[in-house]
């Protein structure tokens, strides 16, 4: 069979299957590591049984059981770094690089030389390793609960260099048993409700523990804000993604805990209420 025979029958059984065709062309490109035009001119080659095999393999898993393009890759790209991913951690959205974006911008127009900045729930590492790679002298913390989530930050950071510290643990309890301080909380834990609609092949294949918080999704930002005064700096901000139903909830809860806060909620590039931001002035 050559290349564009395989190509084209796994792009039909895509369109059966209602799977998106671009990831074929990402595992064609993966395991013959071409480009798409030098692919393209090997159309009419035949394909080695080692490339079918693992070819063969690979669409399967993407076609038929559901697994994202990302964990058979091995890795994506978040904010421009080239991330690697297993199943153990979330793959990173694109709209948490709005989140990303906002936080960079803040930084950078407070002028502030030696901010600190926690994220908490990192999973890849990709908010932590994004904001370090940006604003090289923000002291940088990031925290997880889960000890196979921080081997694969771990990997990211030494990947690309930047220097980011890991501590094991659920969301501030690592940074208030070091007595920690830092003047930026951002995080993007699971907000999906136990009970709550979810896409299956996301079901299937990403951990559940970066996924679902508690009956009504909310049980994450309860315990950050609640545990937030115990190490925050002032002025200080915290920066929350969550679901587009969930804003004036968390407001409601940042406001019991922070009287002083300001409060916004941004939408993302669909129109949808995601991103809360609560700046404190003071304690």
């Amino acid at each position: 069979m050559t290349y564009r025979e395989f190509y084209y029958q796994s792009l039909k059984e895509a369109e059966k299957t209602d799977r998106e065709p671009s990831g074929i062309k990402w595992l064609f490109l993966a395991v013959t590591q071409k480009s798409f035009a030098d692919f393209v001119l090997s159309w009419h080659e035949p394909i080695p049984d080692t490339e079918f095999k693992i070819l063969n393999e690979l669409i399967g898993k993407y076609l038929y059981e559901l697994q994202p393009i990302q964990y058979l890759l091995g890795k994506t790209t978040f904010y421009g770094l080239d991330l690697i991913l297993s199943p153990a951690v979330l793959i990173p959205r694109f709209e948490t690089e709005e989140l990303v974006e906002r936080i960079i911008h803040w930084i950078e127009k407070s002028g502030n030389n030696n901010l600190r900045l926690v994220d908490l729930g990192t999973g890849s590492g990709a908010i932590a390793l994004a904001v370090k790679k940006t604003c090289p002298d923000v002291s940088v913390i990031a925290t997880d609960l889960s000890e196979k989530a921080l081997e694969i930050a771990r990997k990211n950071a030494e990947k690309h260099h930047l220097a980011v510290d890991f501590l094991q643990g659920n969301w501030l309890e690592p940074l208030i048993a070091k007595n920690e301080k830092v003047n930026v909380i951002v995080s993007n834990p699971p907000y999906i409700p136990e009970q709550g609609p979810v896409n299956e092949d996301v079901l299937q294949n990403e951990p559940a523990l970066a996924l679902f918080a508690g009956e009504d999704g909310l049980a994450a930002y309860r315990a950050i804000l609640k545990d937030a005064k115990k190490v925050l700096l002032y002025p200080g901000l915290i920066a929350f993604e969550h679901g587009f139903d969930q804003a004036e909830e968390i407001k409601k809860i940042a406001q019991a805990y922070f009287l002083n806060s300001v409060v916004s909620t941004y939408c993302d590039m669909q129109g949808k209420p995601r991103i809360t931001w609560i700046e404190i002035g003071s304690e």
